[in-house]
């Protein structure tokens, strides 16, 4: 099995990261799932389903850590992707608009 340490899935962009910053509450899971997104668009969401994927975010930030073993994120829409143990910075992919301003991409 292929594993990555960063990854772009749909509106979604992941990199790896030395550590946590300070100030992360734990995020609950969603029937389960460890939930990165929802799509705006479709409803549909990138999602890891391993009980080893913790989330952790503020007003501003999400990071997930994957302990032990290699995590797959899944997406309708999209190849799933197998990530590395390790902690992770995610991010909402941003383009700009007529408007010159960023705008979060829908997915």
């Amino acid at each position: 099995m292929n594993t990555v340490e960063y990854a772009r899935q749909g509106d979604v962009k992941v990199d790896r990261v030395a550590a946590l910053p300070p100030g992360l509450a734990p995020r609950e899971r969603d029937q389960g799932l460890s939930v990165l997104a929802y799509g705006e668009v479709t409803g549909h969401k990138h999602y890891f389903r391993e009980d080893h994927v913790q989330l952790f975010a503020n007003d501003n930030l999400l990071y997930m850590v994957i302990t032990g073993k290699p995590a797959t994120l899944y997406h309708e829409e999209h190849d799933p992707i197998t990530f590395a143990p390790g902690i992770y910075e995610v991010r909402r992919q941003r383009e700009w608009s007529d408007k010159e301003e960023p705008v979060p991409v829908c997915d």
